[in-house]
Parts: C-alpha cells; sequence; structure tokens
C-alpha cells in the first residue's frame, strides 16, 4: 500500500478529529425544542431587566436600615456579586446539557420570583423590627450589613445561576460557545440598563414599592411559564 503524502495525512486527521467532536457534542441534545435556543435571547434581556430593577427597590429599601445610600449600595452590591459567584459555580457544574440549561433556567426565574418576594417583605419587616428593638441604631454597621446580605444572598443565588443556563441553551455546539456568550452578555446587559433606568426613573416615581415589586415577580414568573 503506497504510503499516503503529508497533505492527505492531514485531511485525515481533521476528518477523525471533526467525526469525534461532532460525535461527542451533538447539535441538539436532550429534545429541547430549536425555537427555544433563539427565544432565550429576550428572555435573558427581560431576566436582566428584572435583577437589576431589583438592584434599585433593594438599594432604596436597605438604606431604611443602614441609614445611609453609600452603605446600602455597597451591601446590595457585595450581596449580588456573591450571589452571582455561587450561583454561576453551581450552574455552570449543572448545565452539561441543554435540556438540564432549560429546566435549570426556567427553575432560576421561578426562584427569583418567590424569594424577591420572600426579600422584599424581609426587609421591610427587618426595618422595622430593628427600630422597635433599637437594633438599627445600637447594632455596629457591619452587623447590620451581614444582616441584610443574608436576607439578599437567596435571590441573587439564582439571579447568578441565569447566565450559565442561558449560554449553555443558546449555545448548539462547542464551536459557537464564544459567539454564544457575547450574545447572551449583550442583549442581558441591555435589558440591565433598561431595567435600571426604567425602575429608578419611571416605575419608583410614578407607582412605588409594592406595584413596581408585583411587575419584576410577574414578568419572572412569566419567563418561567414560558420556558416550561
Amino acid at each position: 500500500t503506497p504510503k499516503p503524502s503529508s497533505a492527505a495525512s492531514d485531511v485525515y486527521k481533521r476528518q477523525v478529529l471533526a467525526s469525534g467532536e461532532a460525535a461527542a457534542v451533538p447539535a441538539l441534545d436532550d429534545a429541547v425544542r430549536p425555537l427555544l435556543s433563539q427565544l432565550v435571547l429576550p428572555i435573558i434581556l427581560l431576566s436582566g431587566a428584572v435583577s437589576f430593577g431589583w438592584e434599585i427597590i433593594w438599594t432604596r429599601l436597605l438604606s431604611h436600615v443602614l441609614g445611609g445610600s453609600i452603605f446600602a449600595f455597597a451591601t446590595m452590591l457585595s450581596s449580588f456579586l456573591l450571589g452571582i459567584l455561587i450561583g454561576s459555580g453551581f450552574a455552570s457544574r449543572w448545565a452539561k446539557t441543554r435540556r438540564r440549561a432549560a429546566d435549570g433556567l426556567a427553575i432560576c426565574q421561578l426562584g427569583i420570583a418567590v424569594t424577591s418576594l420572600v426579600v422584599f417583605h424581609q426587609i421591610a419587616w427587618l426595618a422595622e423590627w430593628g427600630r422597635s428593638l433599637g437594633i438599627s441604631e445600637n447594632a455596629s454597621l457591619w452587623t447590620n450589613a451581614s444582616l441584610c446580605m443574608v436576607v439578599l444572598l437567596p435571590s441573587t443565588l439564582f439571579i447568578g445561576a441565569t447566565f450559565p443556563f442561558a449560554v449553555r441553551l443558546h449555545t448548539t455546539t462547542y464551536h459557537l460557545a464564544a459567539s454564544a456568550t457575547a450574545r447572551i452578555y449583550a442583549w442581558n446587559t441591555a435589558g440591565s440598563i433598561t431595567g435600571s433606568l426604567l425602575t429608578g426613573l419611571l416605575l419608583l416615581p410614578l407607582y412605588g414599592f409594592e406595584i413596581t415589586a408585583a411587575i419584576g415577580i410577574s414578568i419572572s414568573l412569566m419567563l418561567a411559564a414560558t420556558l416550561v
């Protein structure tokens, strides 16, 4: 048998590698509807809008506990970033397939709705409870900030997990992972900007805390139902 040329050998190696990667990474795994890979873009846009809307609400509410907008913003931001750290780490291990990513993203939207409702009432209760017992005035700033971070953390865990789930759901093969991540990031950032402006400049001044919170919870529930 004649020895193949180096060019033919290189082509053969590339074909073998390509076939191995194709076998290892199915284009549509676990029977996820193809439409969902594109529908996840507006979903993550609305999710980002809701998440940063909650940032504005939480900052305003925490100022009643911590007594200053700088302390309230620092506590909210620390809780948010800690939730992103832990939530995204867990989601990256869970989202092995697109089906699991779709399930995880639906659970996250439901979790955001439920935990944000609980946080909304807990912060208000914490402020009233602290004033009635003199805790907010007598406790150290670190003590009050730690209590607030514990209250916020469950919701921020779900918020932090949405991004890895959305990226895996939008990515059909590993070759498209970079472009899919960029699109998810762009849509999520656009939603975050929109949510921040609408919440701070329109919804809160016009409708107050309760109606604004109800709008955010309703959107998260709608996104969860859409994913299901």
